[in-house]
């Protein structure tokens, strides 16, 4: 492990999130300055931080729910709806032409299992399957 400083992390995230487009993750007990840290430099950036406190979250708050629409028909098909929580194309939440939003999952170490499966498909995803959106992790617990 390489200890930083909170100007250190901030330049990383800088770079490496918003230059690169690229997912970071920092660890580190409560109270040492990785959420805030976050928060500046995404500001810095002239962006939007999001923090999303994963141990307050279930897996339906992440990836959304099913449901059925019914056409003119009578036919029916499966409908995915979204989670309002992330951002993402078409959420009213978030501004499409706004800037970009630095996504902060905080508190992975407080995370039901399946939450952390749906961050680690979220932050694999492809960049171009983000929209635009940066995320950064802390507290990731290691065994």
């Amino acid at each position: 492990m390489h200890i930083i400083s909170i100007e250190q992390m901030k330049e990383a995230i800088k770079h490496v999130c918003f230059r690169q487009n690229r997912v970071v993750g920092f660890i580190g007990p409560s109270g040492c300055g990785k959420t805030e840290g976050n928060r500046q430099a995404t500001y810095e950036a002239g962006a939007r931080f999001e923090p999303v406190l994963l141990g307050q979250y279930q897996s339906v708050d992440l990836k959304g729910f099913p449901g059925v629409k019914t056409h003119d028909s009578g036919y029916q098909d499966a409908v995915w709806h979204p989670a309002s929580t992330l951002p993402f194309k078409g959420n009213p939440r978030f501004d499409e032409n706004g800037p970009l939003i630095n996504v902060f999952f905080d508190e992975m170490n407080h995370a039901v299992q399946d939450v952390l499966g749906i961050c680690y498909q979220i932050m694999e995803s492809s960049p171009r399957d983000r929209k635009s959106t940066r995320l950064n992790s802390s507290h990731a617990n290691i065994s």
